[in-house]
């Protein structure tokens, strides 16, 4: 899941007001995962559908990573309302376009690929809707938690990671992906920039590190919890130090 402006204002704005039976809850397909390389820099986005019946009211995350590039013209003319009418949903939330920042990533227990109105994606995993709203109602530089599909994150040896590191020292978030929903201007080229045009509370630091020996993210079973944060321009940050989710702190 990667939370956004726009997925906040349809939280504040009552995503759980009315929900009716719904016949799109997607489960994983046994033994079916997800392998990418190169995906430093590759463009996705994600479609968030709310469906169930109460009290199990579920967000599925269907994300095009591996599917499509999200084509910014296809994405930006779909319709939320519309589609979750088709899809006979209870509502549909569209996470803007991000780029990843890890070099490969696997993740397990993922569904079928389907087309939304013109944009391919898969389902990767679904959470309460309790549990959405809590991570989507935090605030910038506010580390939250969440569960999801056994996953692996690869940072390669002699590759620049983007760090964010809290106070106590103890803990270090890496930067998972970015997005320029909130900075425009923002590229790939101009994250070592972020020093400087973020706006951390004081005590947390933001800095450029390449990697001298490869970093490994892979949460924990039983219950795969990821430590996450984002920043004031929402960018995604994976953390480190919590448990044994990293193979070493950076």
């Amino acid at each position: 899941m990667y939370l956004s402006k726009r997925l906040e204002t349809v939280v504040a704005t009552g995503l759980c007001s009315i929900f009716a039976a719904a016949s799109v809850l997607a489960q994983a397909v046994p033994g079916k995962k997800l392998h990418l390389t190169n995906t430093r820099n590759m463009p996705f986005c994600e479609v968030e559908v709310a469906a169930g019946t109460p009290p199990d009211i579920r967000v599925n995350f269907n994300n095009t990573s591996g599917a499509s590039d999200c084509p910014p013209d296809k994405f930006d003319a779909i319709n939320p309302q519309q589609l979750a009418q088709q899809l006979s949903a209870d509502r549909v939330v569209l996470n803007p376009r991000r780029h990843w920042m890890m070099d490969q990533f696997t993740i397990s227990g993922i569904g079928e690929t389907k087309d939304f109105d013109g944009v391919k994606a898969t389902w990767m995993g679904s959470m309460a809707l309790k549990d959405f709203m809590a991570a989507a109602g935090g605030h910038p530089y506010t580390p939250f938690e969440t569960n999801r599909s056994p996953s692996q994150y690869v940072y390669e040896k002699g590759k620049p990671v983007f760090l964010l590191a809290p106070p106590d020292a103890k803990t270090v978030f890496v930067m998972q992906s970015y997005t320029d929903h909130v900075e425009k201007s923002l590229t790939i080229d101009k994250l070592p920039q972020l020093d400087e045009m973020l706006k951390p509370p004081a005590g947390w630091t933001f800095k450029t590190k390449v990697l001298d020996r490869e970093l490994t993210i892979a949460p924990p079973a039983p219950d795969y919890t990821a430590h996450s944060v984002v920043d004031n321009f929402l960018n995604v940050y994976a953390g480190c130090g919590f448990d044994n989710a990293c193979n070493y702190i950076p």
